[in-house]
This record gives C-alpha cells, sequence and structure tokens, in this order.
C-alpha cells in the first residue's frame, strides 16, 4: 500500500485501496470484485502502474508521474446504457483539469471519451464492463491515466502533461479532485439519466460544425459535426447526410493539431 496516496480525501461511499506499484488498476479492481457483488465506491489509485491496458489494439506507455485510478462505479445491467458513463468520467476530468490549470488554458472532450488540455491529449481512459449476477447489479470499472508530470513523447498524437504547460500540481490533489467530481457526475447519471451529461458534454466538445474524420477499422469518412443522438452516438452530417457511429477513432479534418 502506499503512504503518500492514502491520505487523498475522498467522496462519500468511496474507499480506497492505494499503491505505489501495481501491474493495472483495472485489474487490481476486478481482483477485488471477484467473489461477490462489485464494491461499488472502490477507488484503486496508484503511482507507478506497468502493465496497463490501452483501448483494442493500442500500445499501452507507461510513464512516472501520472495519476493512475480505476474506480468502481455503479452502473446499468444493459452494457451499452454504462458506456454513457464514459462522457461522466471525461467531465470529470475536464473539471479537474479546469480547477488546477486556471482559466489559461483550453480543456476540451474529445469523442467519445478523450480530453484535451491546451489541444494535446492528457488522459487516457478505459471503461470495462463488471456483471454482479447475485445482486442483480450492474457496474463498471472506470480506469483513468492523467499525466500529470510526464507525458510520451512518441504518439501518433501530440499528448503534454500539466506540467509540460507550465502547471503545478501533486497527484493526491489532483486525485482528490477528480474523485470529488467524478462522484458528482456518477450522481448526476444516475438520478436524471445521460441527459443532462450529454448536454455537459456538448458545450465542452467539438463545436457544430467542426471537420472531423472517423476511423474504422480501414474505412476512413469524413464530415461535420453534428452533435451527440441520445445515447451518445457521433452524429457527422456526411455528404448531406446525417451519419451515426457508435465507435471509431476521430480526428481533426482540419490539420488542427490534438482532436
Amino acid at each position: 500500500m502506499s503512504a503518500s496516496l492514502g491520505s487523498i480525501r475522498l467522496p462519500d461511499g468511496f474507499h480506497l485501496a492505494a499503491y505505489d506499484d501495481i501491474d493495472s488498476t483495472n485489474d487490481e479492481a476486478r481482483r477485488l470484485a471477484a467473489g461477490g457483488p462489485p464494491p461499488v465506491g472502490l477507488a484503486v489509485i496508484a503511482a507507478r502502474q506497468v502493465q496497463g491496458k490501452g483501448r483494442p489494439g493500442r500500445r499501452w506507455v507507461w510513464e512516472p508521474g501520472k495519476l493512475y485510478s480505476s474506480v468502481v462505479l455503479r452502473a446499468d445491467t444493459d452494457p451499452a446504457i454504462s458506456a454513457q458513463l464514459g462522457f461522466a468520467v471525461a467531465l470529470a476530468v475536464r473539471d479537474t483539469l479546469e480547477s488546477v490549470g486556471g482559466p489559461f488554458h483550453k480543456v476540451q472532450c474529445k469523442w467519445p471519451n478523450d480530453v484535451l488540455f491546451n489541444g494535446k491529449k492528457i488522459v487516457g481512459i478505459l471503461l470495462e464492463y463488471l456483471a454482479g449476477a447475485e445482486a442483480g447489479l450492474g457496474a463498471v470499472i472506470a480506469g483513468c491515466g492523467i499525466n500529470v508530470a510526464h507525458h510520451p513523447g512518441d504518439t501518433d498524437r501530440p499528448a503534454t502533461s500539466l506540467a509540460a504547460e507550465g502547471v503545478e500540481a501533486r497527484i493526491e490533489d489532483v486525485a482528490a479532485g477528480y474523485l470529488a467530481a467524478l462522484s458528482a457526475w456518477h450522481s448526476t447519471w444516475l438520478a436524471e439519466g445521460f441527459e443532462p451529461v450529454r448536454q455537459a458534454w456538448l458545450n465542452a466538445g467539438h463545436a457544430p460544425g467542426d471537420p472531423l474524420e472517423v476511423h474504422i477499422g480501414d474505412a476512413n469518412l469524413t464530415g461535420a459535426f453534428v452533435g451527440l443522438d441520445p445515447g451518445g452516438a457521433l452524429v457527422l452530417d456526411v455528404a448531406g447526410e446525417h451519419r451515426r457511429f457508435a465507435a471509431g477513432d476521430v480526428y481533426s479534418a482540419d490539420g488542427q493539431s490534438g482532436v
């Protein structure tokens, strides 16, 4: 266990497992959930992670100086609905970065669940579904890695960290702010559904008409951003037709970095 991370302030209903070193915070959350109903409110935090997970087909880059976290959240028994929590996680990261970074930095959400800081990627988010059949309970493990003091330098798209953007912050403080914001957005989603999360994300995400390119397998499609459908799918105007995308990698189609 980690003595320094163990003092993080927690929202009501959360409990902490903090480590100096771990293979994967998502894997540890899944291990702690084994054999019973998902331990909703469990927050696994680590200073160093050596076997983290990326989205399918993505190489995981281990770096020191990051906040590595996985939080078990109450979700829906339908994994498709639970996937909406990815937007809540992104908004929690947005709120945290705006709080520690101040008003002179641009924080933008990028579909489906990335966050850009001054136009560059600063976080990795991965949701994994947990089923609690014994309790009739659905839950997700919300994995999140925020670049605090370091960031990878060999990524396909520009990446950054708080330190690289001139923001000094302690991992413990970033963790406390993130968990508080995540608790608030999770509560909103549980009480009011996806619509307030969707609206907040739209206010923080792509602007209407932004040219975007969607990569799905070997196919690339370019269109103008229209919005999100009621379930969170991306809607683009592609040659005058509104097209809906439930998955894919999204990049700016106007040559701007990061998006």
